[in-house]
């Protein structure tokens, strides 16, 4: 009866990921194309809203392979912004890994219709350092809201996300 019941459960919230990796693909498309192609367009008319969610603010500078570049306003920081319409994959984590090495960023911003538990499992799991940043944010719809699914930054609002490291007075 308790494995009917978690099965059940199971097969409940596959379902909702699903309804919920389908709206994230739309609202990536609102800005034109199929959900399936390049996610720049929808980020970058995004980007404001992106940057209020990170409690950061991103100068865009340019476009780059499925994504953004930029730098953070205040400290100068090299950003990249990544997007994936639909769920998130090992071939699109692989990727934004190896351009954001590729562009030096210290601020790594991946964004995707739906953050698998992995994916957000990863980004914990890099965020071990202190040397980049990463966030991982699921586009949801309608109009292309989102909502941190992982990251590094302190903001109270946003879940997943591990305080600053403490310093000794004065310094």
């Amino acid at each position: 009866m308790i494995a009917d019941a978690r099965a059940a459960s199971a097969a409940t919230r596959r379902r909702a990921s699903l309804r919920d990796a389908s709206r994230g693909r739309e609202a990536m498309a609102e800005a034109g194309g199929d959900g399936n192609g390049d996610p720049a367009p929808w980020l970058e008319e995004h980007a404001g809203r992106l940057g209020e969610a990170l409690g950061l603010d991103i100068e865009i500078t340019g476009r780059e392979a499925d994504g953004l570049i930029g730098r953070e306003a205040g400290s100068g920081r090299a950003v990249l912004v990544g997007g994936q319409p639909g769920p998130t994959g090992d071939v699109g984590l692989g990727g934004l890994l190896a351009r954001a090495a590729a562009l030096g960023a210290r601020i790594v911003v991946w964004v995707g219709g739906e953050v698998r538990a992995e994916h957000r499992d990863a980004i914990r799991w890099l965020n071990a350092s202190d040397a980049v940043s990463f966030f991982a944010v699921e586009a949801t719809a309608p109009r292309g809201g989102l909502r941190v699914a992982a990251g590094p930054a302190p903001p109270a609002r946003v879940k997943g996300r591990r305080p600053p490291p403490a310093t000794a007075e004065g310094e």
